[in-house]
């Protein structure tokens, strides 16, 4: 694992995300495609970004974009999101056969509904200090609405 591209992405989390509206629930995409609904998932401190950056991203994005991919230039194929994450990761991608599936740290499924950059960030950290990549790095019943 290519820990020094890792840690860039958990910096970025760390920050609050400049320059982008983070959610899980979008992986690369311009701004423009977010609807009321989507919206009202956001963190609020997401929602007050929607109207000055450029790009909508979940963790594997992000990563996807340091990699050279851009919401522009994105085919909104999920898994070529995924790769290029993985890679910039520093996972061999070929040799991981589950690869089109969607693995667990990038999983909108998985992370709280209105997960935070912070959040996001702390899972990525723990993610990354398992040997196993399809490791789940999320608290347990993160995708809960109850607060308990």
């Amino acid at each position: 694992m290519n820990r020094e591209n890792v840690q860039r992405v958990i910096d970025w989390l760390r920050a609050g995300a400049p320059e982008a509206i983070f959610t899980m629930h979008y992986s690369l995409h311009e701004v423009s495609i977010l609807d009321e609904y989507e919206q009202e998932r956001l963190a609020p401190s997401e929602q007050a970004k929607t109207t000055s950056c450029g790009s909508v991203c979940c963790i594997g994005g992000y990563a996807a974009q340091l990699a050279g991919v851009t919401p522009h230039n994105n085919d909104g194929n999920w898994t070529n999101i995924q790769d290029k994450a993985l890679e910039f990761f520093g996972i061999d991608t070929e040799s991981i056969f589950y690869i089109q599936w969607m693995m667990p740290v990038f999983s909108p499924d998985l992370a709280p509904l209105r997960c935070t950059p912070q959040e996001a960030a702390d899972a990525l950290e723990r993610w990354a200090d398992q040997d196993d990549v399809n490791f789940n790095p999320w608290p347990p019943k993160a995708n809960s609405d109850d607060p308990a």
